[in-house]
């Protein structure tokens, strides 16, 4: 498994936050302090392996930023499925959702197989760790962490599994004082067997005796097996018998009904069922005929219908011209009398325009003003020019006061930065003496661990020297002297030292004091040379590390007094690397308040060089500005015009004027559109009355509205009179087919009734009724035919093909079910041990005979 991308949506810092695809092995975050890699490592641990509730001690990591608690993350699996998994904060340390990459739900129980089996523990100790998992000196104790450790390093990636595998293997095996395990087992089954062999010792002498007893006996179940074959085939035939009876009492009574019946020679097959087929289909037929008789009356009726106004047919090109314009016409009609009166309303605008230009301007004064486009582009390059020398002016003057207000901020801004800077807390130690210090704790924590390795081997080592000693030394071997003595007054010295530098050192003297009475005190040589040789070995390795332990713990205390502090464990350890690190902050943020004030100077001296800059841009757009009001006047007076008008004002002009040219267009226009539309009117109107005269309907030329109406009367006229036309078309091809069908009709109808007849003939019957009796009696005979043709085949089955069936058809017609449930019986109670006989079973039993018997 592994992380293709991240979304954090809020934790921490981080809203929002989303990073990947990761495509190389290996991703690597850095940043400074405080960056969030840390709080990047706990949101994946979290969505990973759920939020911890309300009682956790640990850093719940809020989102500060905004953003709901939580986030999500994309992993893939060794097959390369991606899988989206999805956690916010919660109960239970919040619910879980698993996605594909398609949006597809996939079931939470899928989590625990992509995570490799691995609980949270084993996640955060070996594969997402952090400075504090590898300053904890009991993560290496623990049996799981080892285990993926040692299976990382080796390459075996099921060691755990092995290892569990094997110890349960070893328990199965052999369990000290335990009675189920394997070898328990093997040694009882192997008692078993030497208890069976005695009995088989025992049954020796027996064995001739009850060999000449067994060869009585096979002689006699020799004999009784060839009298009891005898008697089986005896109950086997009265079975047979019983099995047939009721076969044979069917296959009589049906031979007896058949001979009753009258014979039918080649009667139709199904003549019942073929008969009532026939009769449907002439029923059906003659429905069909009918049918066909009225539609054909009909459809002559309507292809004989006349059409009145029949001679619009004729005219079908007016009509669609009618029919089409007619909207042009409606809208014409509409739009003429509105353009009339724009026209009116035109000609008073046009002279309300002419009056503002003056008394003396009319329409050829109007269309003689020259406007041209040189003259038109010097006035409006004057008026732009004005326009943005002013705008300028107000643009750099409003630049200036907003430069001058910027220094004066950024004048304070100095102030207050070098405020800051001045008061800002001194660190406890310099940069020289932090990099010295986090040296002294890395070699400290170093030698720390160090120095508990070696008390637990040396707390293993006393224990081995207790198993394997037992007590005695070697034989030979020399205790007292001056060692133990000195090792004593070193353990001693130790443990008291150890009462205010940590228990470990008390651990230390403790073993010293142990060793030293183990090597004090007399002893007698023992009978095993080899063990006490071993102990001798595990001694001398006892001393050898009860001498580093007492030298680390030397080392650590020339640290501690370097730091300052104590003694030399892992909470002075944590103590003393805070108080660096606060020292380091310290430093850093003097460094940085220093920075921000050599910023915030620089920024006002560039403020300052601004406002100089923005009083001269001030200067320049005023001057720029008188240049423009001067030409502009010089224009004027170039072309006599007083100096108090503006371009704006000859703007006006120049547009009352376009106005006025505009308007004399747009009424010249109006005149041509009134006069086309008029024209399409009278056109459509002459086409109207011409039509209508064909079918004597009157126009009124000067009414639009009738005109209209008599439109839509000829296009519906001639719309009804088509369709007619198309009916009465419709209704020749009608009747032709109509006539078809009948002629169809009449002869499946003479074809059914041929058929019956036939039906009836091929039976010998003269009508249904008789045809349906005999039908009736031939059904019956199958039937019966049947019956006695199946009973025939089981009592085949019974006896077999041939002489068999004729033997066993002979001895039932002989023979009653009474007589065979007495023969059964015999034969039963024969068969059957003495003690075990009775003449009162009942027939029925011979199905279910006793094994025995066979």
């Amino acid at each position: 498994m592994r992380i293709r991308s991240l979304h954090v949506a809020g934790f921490g810092r981080f809203a929002d936050f989303r990073r990947g695809p990761f495509e190389r092995p290996v991703t690597v975050f850095h940043g400074a302090n405080e960056a969030g890699k840390s709080t990047l490592l706990a949101f994946i641990r979290r969505v990973l392996f759920g939020f911890p509730d309300g009682r956790s001690r640990s850093n719940p990591y809020p989102p500060l930023a905004g953003g709901r608690h939580g986030g999500s993350i994309t992993l893939v699996s060794d097959a390369g499925d991606a899988v989206i998994l999805e956690r916010y904060q919660g109960s239970g340390g919040g619910p879980v959702a698993l996605t594909s990459v398609a949006g597809e739900p996939i079931a939470a129980a899928v989590l625990p197989r992509l995570l490799g089996g691995h609980s949270r523990h084993i996640f955060e100790s070996v594969f997402a760790f952090t400075l504090d998992e590898l300053h904890d000196e009991d993560l290496l104790r623990d049996d799981s962490v080892n285990s993926q450790l040692y299976s990382a390093g080796m390459g075996a990636a099921q060691l755990p599994h092995a290892r569990r595998t094997l110890d349960a293997q070893k328990r199965e095996l052999f369990l000290k004082g335990g009675s189920k395990h394997a070898l328990h087992s093997a040694a009882k089954k192997l008692g078993d067997v030497d208890a069976k062999l005695g009995d088989v010792r025992d049954n020796a002498a027996r064995y001739g005796e009850r060999s000449t007893r067994l060869r009585d006996v096979e002689s006699e179940l020799a004999r009784l097996n060839a009298d009891r074959k005898a008697q089986r085939g005896r109950l086997a035939r009265a079975n047979q018998l019983e099995n047939a009876w009721d076969d044979w009492n069917a296959f009589n009574s049906a031979s007896a009904e058949l001979d009753e019946l009258p014979a039918l020679k080649d009667f139709p097959a199904d003549g019942a069922k073929r008969l009532d087929a026939l009769e449907k289909a002439l029923m059906a037929a003659r429905k069909e005929r009918d049918e066909a008789r009225d539609e054909t009356r009909r459809a002559t009726t309507l292809a004989e219908a006349g059409i009145e106004h029949d001679s619009l047919l004729t005219r079908e090109d007016e009509i669609r011209a009618l029919e089409r314009r007619r909207t042009e016409f409606d809208n014409a009609v509409a739009d003429l009398p509105k353009l009339q009166a724009d026209l009116a309303q035109g000609d008073s605008r046009l002279a309300a325009t002419l009056k503002n230009l003056g008394s003396d301007w009319d329409a050829d004064h109007l269309e003689a003003f020259d406007l041209s486009l040189a003259v038109r582009e010097d006035i409006a390059g004057h008026q732009e020019s004005l326009r943005e020398s002013n705008a300028n002016v107000s643009r750099q003057e409003s630049d200036l006061k907003q430069e001058r207000a910027a220094l004066t901020e950024a004048k304070e801004t100095v102030a207050e930065a070098e405020h800051r800077l001045n008061s800002a807390e001194q660190p406890a130690f310099n940069e020289q003496e932090i990099t010295q210090r986090r040296t002294l704790l890395r070699e400290a924590r170093d030698t720390l661990a160090e120095k508990n390795a070696t008390l637990r081997r040396v707390s293993d080592l006393q224990r081995l020297l207790k198993t394997v000693a037992g007590g005695p030394t070697p034989a030979g071997a020399k205790r007292g002297g001056w060692l133990p003595t000195v090792i004593g007054l070193a353990g001693i010295a130790a443990a008291g030292a150890g009462m205010v530098y940590g228990i470990e050192l008390v651990l230390v003297g403790v073993a010293l004091v142990g060793y030293a009475a183990y090597r004090f005190f007399p002893g007698k040589a023992v009978a095993d040379p080899g063990a006490s040789a071993q102990a001798y070995e595990l001694g001398d390795l006892l001393r050898k590390a009860t001498t580093d332990a007492a030298k680390l713990e030397s080392s650590l205390l020339e640290v501690a007094a370097t730091l300052d502090v104590e003694a030399i464990d892992e909470a002075a350890l944590r103590a003393a690397e805070t108080s660096v690190d606060e020292a380091q902050a310290r430093v850093q943020e003097i460094e940085r308040r220093a920075e921000v004030c050599e910023r915030e100077q620089a920024s006002a001296q560039r403020r300052a060089k601004s406002v100089q800059r923005a009083e001269e841009a001030v200067a320049s757009a005023r001057v720029e500005r008188d240049r423009a009001r001067n030409a502009w006047s010089d224009w004027l007076r170039a072309r006599k015009l007083r100096e108090t008008l503006l371009p704006e004002t000859v703007g006006e002009l120049r547009s009352d004027v376009d106005l006025g040219r505009q308007l004399l267009g747009k009424q010249r226009d109006l005149q041509d559109r009134i006069k086309a539309i008029q024209t399409s009117i009278d056109q459509y109107v002459a086409l109207a009355e011409d039509l209508a005269s064909d079918v004597a309907v009157a126009v009124d030329r000067n009414d639009y509205g009738s005109v209209a109406a008599v439109a839509d009367k000829m296009v519906e006229l001639h719309r009804e009179v088509v369709l007619q036309a198309e009916k009465r078309r419709g209704a020749a091809d009608n009747l032709k087919q109509a006539e078809a069908r009948l002629e169809r009709r009449e002869k499946d109808f003479a074809e059914a009734e041929r058929n019956i007849a036939a039906l009836l003939k091929a039976g010998g019957a003269e009508d249904a009724e008789v045809f349906r009796l005999q039908a009736e009696q031939q059904e019956k005979r199958g039937r019966l035919d049947d019956q006695r043709r199946n009973a025939l085949g089981r009592l085949q089955s019974l006896s077999g093909a041939g002489e068999p069936l004729k033997s066993l058809m002979a001895e039932l017609k002989g023979t009653d079910i009474e007589d065979i449930h007495g023969a059964w019986r015999n034969c039963k109670n024969r068969a059957m041990p003495p003690s075990e006989r009775s003449s009162n079973c009942p027939p029925s039993a011979a199905r279910f005979a006793p094994s025995w018997i066979a």
